[in-house]
């Protein structure tokens, strides 16, 4: 019983950290993407509401395909990809779908945009509105 109250009590403690922790957004990415005075450059996080799906999703790339039912992640997101063998053979190595729905604002027609992926691993394909931007084998240099 002491050692119910002691993990209750310790949970409690930190439940404030992680609050505030789960809250906070950061104002710029670790990579250095962030908006710079006089620049011209504008900076958007795309990091929250993506929805993913572990497993393969034929048509997963077309715009209209219906992701409702898929779980909702802010990235970075917890899936990892290792060998087999460093993960004691229990990481998940198939298939994972992450998909953004946006549009963007009417002021930024006629800009050049970019999309900038801070860590995607493995075997990856990027398509936007259905079209297949690019496809990157390795690590974690998109």
């Amino acid at each position: 019983m002491k050692q119910n109250i002691f993990s209750y009590l310790i949970a409690l403690l930190f439940l404030p950290l992680y609050e505030i922790q789960a809250a906070h957004q950061p104002e710029f990415s670790t990579a250095g993407f962030y908006e710079l005075a006089n620049s011209g450059r504008e900076v958007y996080s795309m990091n929250p509401a993506w929805r993913f799906h572990k497993g393969a999703a034929t048509g997963a790339e077309a715009p209209d395909f219906n992701d409702r039912d898929w779980r909702v992640v802010s990235l970075p997101d917890g899936i990892e990809y290792v060998p087999t063998e460093a993960s004691g053979c229990i990481n998940y190595q198939g298939e994972a779908w992450y998909r953004k729905h946006f549009t963007p604002a009417d002021t930024l027609k006629g800009k050049k945009l970019f999309l900038h992926f801070e860590a995607i691993m493995g075997k990856s394909k990027i398509f936007v509105n259905g079209n297949l931007l690019t496809e990157h084998f390795g690590g974690y240099l998109l």
